[in-house]
Formats: structure tokens, C-alpha cells, sequence
């Protein structure tokens, strides 16, 4: 445990909103049901607000609290998923050039000897900068 996350942990038992023990199932819940990797402070507050608000004094009555938010959470995933639109069919997609079977691509164009010089000068004066050096005065 992060030292961040045992401070939230303790200022959540010094606020005395829930005992010990309900505060270990929410440690618990947070990390092992929901795999979370580590106790956030948005996720702490949010359940131990509900919990309060619920009257959760007990271990027991927290389990019972998240088996009853799991179902209530799992019924409206069921009336959502019947609510979806469903998939158009039969989408024609045109597919660029380049991914065709009979893609050829087209010709390089050959650059010109002056455009050649200017590409070799820039490279050496990123060298020049890259080894340190400076060049023309320039930074």
C-alpha cells in the first residue's frame, strides 16, 4: 500500500463515517472485487458515502451492499443491452489505392543535384549541433 493510500485510508477511520471493520470490506471490495490496482480516493469516497448513507455498521451488512449495487448494477446491463440499436448491414467500404491487389505505386521523381547539395548541407549542420558544435553562428 502507497503511502497516498494509506492516508486516505486513515482519514477516512478518523472521519469515524464507518467502523474498522466495514472500512477493511471496502478496502477489499475495491481491490480484489472490482480489481482495481490500487484505492483511489474517488472510488473511497463514493462507496464510503453510499455505505453511510445506507446505514452499513456491520462487515455483513457491507457485503450485503455490494451484492445488492452487483445485482442492480448487472439488471440495467440487461435492460441497456436490449436497448441497442441493432448492427447496419451489408456496408460496402471502398477500400485507397494503396491496399488493392493491383496497387502500383507510382514512380519516385529524382531529385535534382542542387536539391541533393541542400539536403547533404542541412544533414551535416544537424550533425555539426548534434556533436556539440556550433555552426554559422546559429543555435
Amino acid at each position: 500500500m502507497t503511502n497516498f493510500e494509506r492516508i486516505r485510508i486513515e482519514n477516512l477511520a478518523k472521519a469515524q463515517v464507518l467502523p474498522a471493520a466495514v472500512i477493511n470490506m471496502l478496502i477489499y471490495h475495491i481491490l480484489i472485487d472490482l480489481d482495481r490496482p490500487t484505492v483511489d480516493q474517488n472510488r473511497v469516497d463514493e462507496i464510503a458515502n453510499m455505505w453511510a448513507q445506507k446505514g452499513v455498521k456491520t462487515p455483513e451488512a457491507a457485503i450485503e451492499e455490494i451484492h445488492r449495487y452487483a445485482d442492480t448494477k448487472r439488471k440495467k446491463g440487461q435492460t441497456r443491452a436490449g436497448n441497442r440499436r441493432q448492427p447496419v448491414k451489408n456496408v460496402k467500404e471502398t477500400l485507397p489505392d494503396w491496399a488493392k491487389e493491383d496497387y502500383q505505386p507510382k514512380p519516385k521523381a529524382e531529385l535534382t543535384q542542387a536539391e541533393k547539395d541542400q539536403f547533404n548541407a542541412q544533414m551535416a549542420e544537424l550533425k555539426k549541433l548534434r556533436n556539440g558544435g556550433e555552426s554559422n553562428g546559429q543555435h
